[in-house]
Order: structure tokens, then C-alpha cells, then sequence
């Protein structure tokens, strides 16, 4: 009687520690698919940013206005004399225009070429 008592103890515990690790398995594999969604959900909405802000800088010049702006605070700090200030302006400005010739010359399919993989031309033989 306690030996089959024992048995069935210990198959309790065993059937639980199954149920408990199916459970487990299952809140782990759905954790692991929504955060997959979340990731693809947030990759696309940082594209589609980068893609409207490329569209704007386009028709408006944005960049172009920012290392204007930032050439002119620049300048007029120097001459204040702050020059501190004014040559950390001027490294704005220029990297405004490193950006906006970046922007200009890449590719309009830069975005979809980085989400989906290496271009035709690229091969790592």
C-alpha cells in the first residue's frame, strides 16, 4: 500500500511537471511571436519615417536650411567670441550637409534593399 502510494505520488509529480512545462512552452512561444510582430511592426514604421522624412527633405531642403542655420550661429559665435560654440556649430552644419548629400545620392529603394537583404550585384564568394 505505500509502495503503490509512493508510485502514484510520484506519477502526480511527474503528469504536473509535464502540464507545467507544456504551459511554459506555450506562454514562451507566444511571447516570442508577438514580440517577433512588434519588432516587424516597429522596422516598418522606422522606414516609413525615414521614408517620409527623405520625401520632405526632398521638396523642402530641410537639411539644407538646418546647416544654413547652423553655419550662420556658427559664425556669429566665432565673432562674439565664443569659439567653442561656434566651431561646434559649424561641425552641425557640416554634418547637415554630409547627411543631405547622403540622403540625395542613396538609392529611392534604400529602405526595401535593407529590410529584405543584399542587393543582386553583392556576392560573398
Amino acid at each position: 500500500a505505500l509502495g503503490r502510494s509512493a508510485r502514484q505520488f510520484w506519477s502526480e509529480v511527474v503528469d504536473e511537471s509535464d502540464r507545467a512545462r507544456e504551459r511554459f512552452q506555450t506562454v514562451f512561444d507566444n511571447a516570442d511571436e508577438q514580440a517577433r510582430e512588434k519588432s516587424t511592426q516597429i522596422r516598418y514604421a522606422a522606414a516609413t519615417t525615414k521614408d517620409r522624412f527623405v520625401r520632405a527633405n526632398e521638396e523642402h531642403n530641410i537639411l539644407g536650411k538646418v546647416a544654413t542655420a547652423a553655419a550662420v550661429a556658427g559664425g556669429l559665435a566665432l565673432c562674439l567670441g565664443n569659439p567653442r560654440a561656434g566651431l561646434g556649430a559649424v561641425a552641425v552644419a557640416g554634418s547637415a550637409v554630409a547627411v543631405n548629400e547622403t540622403l540625395r545620392t542613396a538609392p529611392a529603394n534604400s529602405t526595401y534593399t535593407r529590410d529584405v537583404g543584399l542587393s543582386e550585384d553583392l556576392h560573398l564568394d
